[in-house]
């Protein structure tokens, strides 16, 4: 029998830990008191998202499945087989057991498609000449909104049936990232020249605009929408979305993504090492940046590559993959 490629969610059950601000280092004991291992994917995990509000933990991988975990357990509630071709990045609607995935259909080819999970029907599909930079539903689930590498970037969706709509679609240039105002009044843009831009979206008129930095990735703004952490030239960064301004930076070579926990305190990253991916943790106290010694797998994960992580209160989740396979519950440390 040819080994296979099983893709693993492991969750970590976290305790409350106090942090020392008065220093750079932080010594700390561990904060995690149990490990489960969930499994089921035949191939690497590419994205995980996490619902606060409904206790959800998704999981997307190449394999085209996306399965649904109930967080903190290893209940698995769904498994929704979306595509034949790679389709590991999604998005998750706000209130709504809706799921928009990316399927690669080839180099210059992909779609949209739109799922019900808890019934398992697709509801509609949108053609795309290329992939997404970023694709999410608008806070309230109005919307669903993608930007490309064109100059008409950005485009705007009706959630409930993929409709386009005749917002912002002027184009004003390569949007790699976005966030819509909890009201749905408004939207950030950021574009990779080093522009922060604040949207009017009933008129697309321009609110306000400000230099920052250029060529910022693995983009994640705060649950507050004050602040957006990004990887920048060999750096974790912290910029005040309001001014533009660098707020704090530490050394971070070869970062390949970040998380930042629901309350802002502290930030998960996956760094690239010699012996594979390990994670890195910060605290984060909204204009600096403090090591945090004490977090689980800070050192290269055993099982294989980590591709994905994603916080949630009281948890951490990441996936790896590597030839194992089975499923397993550790005891609690």
């Amino acid at each position: 029998m040819k080994p296979w490629l099983l893709a693993i969610v492991m969750v970590v059950l976290l305790t409350t830990v106090n942090c020392s601000l008065l220093s750079d280092t932080v010594d700390e004991p561990a904060f995690y008191t149990g490990l489960e291992v969930l499994t089921g994917h035949q191939d690497t995990i590419e994205t995980i998202r996490v619902d606060d509000r409904r206790d959800l933990l998704f999981s997307g991988s190449r394999d085209g499945t996306i399965k649904v975990w109930k967080v903190g357990s290893s209940m698995l509630l769904r498994s929704l087989l979306v595509s034949h071709l790679p389709a590991g990045r999604f998005a998750v609607h706000p209130t709504l057991p809706h799921i928009a995935a990316l399927e690669v259909l080839g180099p210059s080819s992909s779609r949209l498609t739109v799922w019900n999970w808890e019934r398992g029907i697709k509801l509609y599909t949108i053609a795309l000449p290329d992939d997404p930079l970023y694709f999410a539903y608008s806070p309230r689930g109005t919307y669903l909104v993608m930007c490309r590498a064109d100059w008409e970037s950005l485009s705007l969706y009706r959630a409930r049936d993929g409709r386009r709509l005749s917002m912002l679609d002027d184009g004003f240039g390569i949007v790699s990232y976005f966030t819509v105002s909890e009201s749905e009044n408004n939207i950030m843009t950021y574009q990779p020249s080093g522009t922060i831009t604040y949207w009017r979206l009933s008129t697309g008129a321009t609110i306000k605009k400000v230099d920052t930095l250029p060529n910022l990735s693995s983009i994640v703004i705060t649950h507050d929408k004050r602040h957006m952490l990004a990887h920048h030239r060999d750096r974790l960064v912290v910029v005040d979305l309001l001014t533009g301004a660098l707020e704090a930076s530490v050394p971070l070579p070869k970062m390949s993504g970040l998380t930042v926990s629901p309350n802002d305190d502290l930030v998960v990253c996956m760094v690239q090492r010699e012996e594979g991916i390990g994670l890195e943790s910060f605290g984060f106290t909204g204009s600096r940046l403090y090591s945090r010694s004490g977090f689980p797998h800070q050192q290269p994960h055993s099982v294989g590559r980590i591709s994905a992580i994603a916080l949630h209160e009281g948890t951490w989740s990441s996936a790896t993959a590597g030839e194992t396979s089975g499923s397993r519950t550790r005891p609690a440390s």
